[in-house]
């Protein structure tokens, strides 16, 4: 008679492994922020070339700025054309530095960055949905591709936080971290 085979015991993951394999969700949620931010400068500057290619990751919020720059200037004296392309040039540097600042404060673990971001994000999918004169149904889809990939940077936050809570009440982490490895906001 034979006995039946034990179940195979589910691999031991080390916390610090699963704190890394963590670390990487958490940087791969905020490269995102990052990925807008350029590829919303990208299509800035296909439509300063009058490309018809432009990226759906990008901000529908920059290309409303710039398609009224752009429509606006149309009847307007060549000297205004450019202050009116200057104003959009620094509206829209604007926007895609406040997505970096973004991304750079959610590869730091806040919270408020993700969850800012996520918000600003999802409020910019609707605007592709309603500004134009057929809703972009692909750049909406997108959109939300990309908030999806920001929610799994802010559990993978979420996560870190616990895990670094666990290591420090089994000691492994210190209780509070060393001055050197405090990082200034």
């Amino acid at each position: 008679m034979t006995q039946p085979t034990p179940p195979a015991a589910a691999p031991v993951v080390s916390p610090l492994e699963l704190k890394l394999r963590y670390q990487n969700r958490l940087r791969s949620g905020a490269s995102w922020f990052y990925w807008i931010a350029a590829l919303s400068v990208i299509n800035s500057v296909l439509l300063a070339t009058k490309s018809t290619f432009n990226f759906i990751f990008g901000l529908a919020a920059t290309q409303i700025i710039d398609a009224l720059a752009l429509y606006v200037s149309e009847d307007l004296q060549l000297g205004t054309v450019n202050m009116l392309r200057i104003v959009g040039w620094v509206l829209n540097l604007l926007i895609v530095g406040i997505f970096v600042l973004f991304g750079v404060f959610a590869n730091k673990r806040k919270k408020w960055a993700f969850i800012a971001g996520m918000v600003l994000y999802g409020l910019d999918a609707l605007a592709s949905l309603f500004i134009w004169d057929q809703p972009d149904l692909l750049s909406f889809a997108f959109h939300l591709i990309v908030v999806w990939g920001l929610i799994g940077g802010l559990r993978a936050a979420g996560k870190l936080d616990q895990i670094d809570a666990a290591l420090r009440q089994a000691g492994v982490l210190p209780v509070e971290p060393p001055p050197s490895a405090i990082q200034p906001m």
